[in-house]
């Protein structure tokens, strides 16, 4: 083979070489802007005001979630672009509730249900139907734990069960900036440490004060229940002005409200 030749036969070869390895870089697929994102509805065009508690909405790995006000909700959702879509609407409480927030949660369900498409400005989110019309409105929901009073509302009872406080009693909990935890457990006062991360939190074991209550009956064993709770709990998220704190394995510990009714 000749010189000539020979260069040619390398540069053939380097050619189909390169044809093979190179290739265009993939394309980077961005996730949606409302991936993790949690709202509480602000209106719905041509019905009155919204009535508390506001319904919520909460998008995190293609699934919808959150109240009407009434029940829990949840299903399937597609947000491509600016499209928005609930495609299969999942399992939901069947709570009975008043006449008018009943109305409301027919209302917000219906238009979620219409929806096709949404925009993002200045912070706040519109769902729009198919022909661009506006069918609800959404908020920012908070999501501060710190500055609040919170009202126990449930706690779990280590008997697999979620309890409502004795009738005469007030459970509470309140977070400083500091990281501090401290309320009344309905007898006694106590404090506790805790660790607040992006959804999860880690309560130290609390200390208490040594008062002995023996009115309402059963005062002192719920005492124990709930501290035991709080400590327990591993996850936190707030809707509306419900405060959820559940354990590691998603069963429910505390359930609270805000003290304001915000």
């Amino acid at each position: 083979m000749t010189g000539r030749s020979a260069a040619a036969s390398l540069a053939l070869a380097l050619g189909a070489l390169l044809t093979v390895t190179v290739s265009p870089p993939p394309a980077y697929s961005r996730p949606s802007p409302l991936e993790g994102s949690a709202w509480l509805l602000e209106s719905i065009p041509g019905q009155r005001a919204v009535l508390p508690p506001a319904p919520t909405m909460r998008l995190e790995n293609g699934r919808i979630s959150g109240s009407d006000g009434c029940n829990r909700y949840a299903a399937s959702v597609l947000i491509r672009g600016s499209v928005f879509r609930v495609s299969a609407e999942g399992p939901s409480t069947q709570m009975a509730c008043p006449e008018r927030l009943m109305r409301q949660a027919e209302s917000f369900r219906a238009a979620l249900t219409a929806a096709r498409g949404y925009s993002l400005r200045n912070g706040q989110l519109e769902l729009m139907a198919a022909n661009g019309t506006p069918v609800a409105r959404f908020r920012p929901q908070p999501q501060e734990i710190a500055g609040a009073l919170w009202i126990v509302r449930g706690l779990n009872n280590g008997k697999q069960a979620v309890v409502s406080p004795l009738t005469g009693t007030t459970l509470s909990l309140e977070l400083s900036a500091r990281g501090r935890l401290a309320g009344t457990a309905g007898c006694n006062r106590y404090t506790a440490t805790a660790v607040l991360g992006q959804g999860t939190i880690q309560v130290g074991p609390p200390a208490a004060t040594r008062r002995i209550c023996v009115r309402p009956r059963g005062v002192m064993e719920q005492e124990i229940q709930f501290l035991s709770a709080l400590e327990s709990a591993g996850h936190w998220q707030i809707e509306a002005n419900r405060l959820e704190l559940r354990r590691p394995d998603g069963a429910l510990a505390v359930t609270l409200r805000r003290a304001d009714g915000r």
